[in-house]
């Protein structure tokens, strides 16, 4: 099956995988999510997101009986489902498929309190209203499975230590198991449920808290469970919750490059993480990137957003303003220089401006955040997105022409953020662009 690719690169809602849940605060899935859809080209979601993301669930019960900012993203054909069943039309009759076939009515896959509320047929309307109108539905091609069967291998089965950060060679000692027998153990069971399936991250997952002393391992998937239950020492916990983001960040990688989405690691740690620097080794120019543009703008908080009509916040993003925005922004990624910097920075102002000045008074509207612009061109065509600032944990914002991932890494301390900006300004923390390969 040939996939059907978005043209403007709809990014991954990585902040809604329940597998990350135990590592993205609710209010850094917020500012994904404003930031996503309102800097962005719209978000894709990976089928099973709708269902069991307790923090998805979490917005929509918020908003109470008014249709949600992420409701009304899906009403406006912005959230794109990602679906592994082409005969799937709706997202009623994905749910059914889902809940009663692919995983056989077991209640631990969802987040029974949505379905169990009358907010549940109501959230099934407004995402089926979009989907019917828009028709924006991808289907996943065949291989997702054996392509992070393959990352895997490449970058941690049998392998020699990547350059990890200074510091952290001894996580690849302590997960060695994890790496190997593991591995083959949940390749085994991957190919019980599908012979030509690849590997299933579920069954690494299955395995390696088998491995660390869980009983009924198949039940468990959150980091914080497995290790309250196998009680661990300090330095296995460690090593072992650094892992499992390690076979998130593959995982998102390798689901982004096969349906030709932005991809986007929200939890990346540049002083604990690999992936990013093998990739960019592995680029036509691995020394680019290092020449950035730097200002300093204002962006919407998300505590003004959260207080704005979603309506009002969607017609916006379809609006004129962020025409500019876009036009601006596709007008740098194809020639990155002072000139087109420097216009981007001004639309980018222009477009929040607008966001801003529909509510006159509540909430502080925005706040100064960093923004680096960069001139890389890597072996992928780039795309970006900008970034909301939060009152908690305030980004700084890296613009990155012409590379390959998203990363993004919020810094719970803004002291210590705002330190850090004032020592060192190039150090790039977060970071949105896209795995599609140039077309020739």
């Amino acid at each position: 099956m040939k996939v059907k690719h978005i043209s403007d690169r709809a990014q991954l809602l990585s902040v809604a995988d329940e597998a990350l849940v135990d590592d993205i605060r609710y209010e850094d899935f917020e500012n994904h999510l404003f930031n996503d859809v309102l800097f962005g080209k719209g978000v894709a979601l990976h089928e099973a997101y709708y269902f069991n993301s307790s923090h998805l669930l979490r917005h929509i019960i918020n908003s109470g009986d008014e249709s949600s900012f992420f409701e009304e993203t899906a009403i406006a054909g912005l959230a794109i489902p990602a679906i592994s069943e082409t005969g799937i039309n709706s997202i009623n009759e994905l749910y059914h498929y889902l809940a009663y076939d692919k995983y056989d009515n077991k209640k631990e896959y969802f987040q029974q309190e949505l379905f169990e509320s009358a907010r549940f047929d109501k959230y099934i309307k407004n995402l089926d209203f979009g989907l019917a109108t828009k028709n924006n539905a991808i289907f996943w091609p065949e291989g997702i499975g054996i392509g992070y069967e393959n990352f895997i291998r490449k970058n941690f089965y049998k392998q020699e230590p990547p350059q990890l950060p200074q510091g952290q060679e001894w996580i690849w000692e302590e997960s060695e198991l994890w790496r190997n027998s593991c591995f083959e153990e949940a390749l085994i069971n991957s190919k019980k449920i599908d012979s030509n399936g690849g590997l299933r991250r579920g069954q690494l997952f299955s395995s390696i808290a088998k491995e660390v002393g869980v009983k009924n391992s198949e039940k468990y998937h959150s980091i914080n469970q497995i290790l309250e239950l196998a009680k661990p020492n300090p330095k296995t916990s460690s090593a072992l919750r650094i892992f499992w983001s390690w076979l998130n960040q593959s995982y998102h990688i390798n689901f982004s490059e096969k349906l030709g989405l932005v991809a986007d690691l929200p939890n990346y740690n540049p002083n604990k993480d690999f992936l990013v620097d093998e990739l960019k080794i592995n680029s036509k120019n691995p020394n680019d990137g290092s020449s950035f543009h730097h200002f300093l703008v204002d962006a919407p908080s998300t505590e003004y957003l959260l207080s704005v009509n979603p309506k009002k916040l969607i017609n916006t993003r379809l609006g004129s303003a962020a025409d500019d925005y876009f036009e601006s922004l596709n007008a740098f990624q194809n020639s990155p220089n002072d000139s087109t910097a420097q216009h981007f920075v001004k639309q980018y102002q222009d477009y929040s401006k607008e966001i801003c000045n529909l509510r006159t008074f509540g909430h502080k509207k925005s706040k100064k955040i960093p923004l680096s612009l960069s001139s890389s061109h890597f072996q992928y065509a780039g795309y970006l997105t900008s970034a909301i600032s939060a009152t908690t944990s305030q980004p700084k914002l890296v613009i990155l022409s012409g590379a390959f991932l998203a990363f993004g890494l919020y810094l719970r301390n803004e002291e210590e953020k705002l330190k850090e900006y004032e020592k060192e300004k190039t150090e790039p923390i977060l970071l949105k662009v896209s795995l599609n390969k140039k077309s020739s």
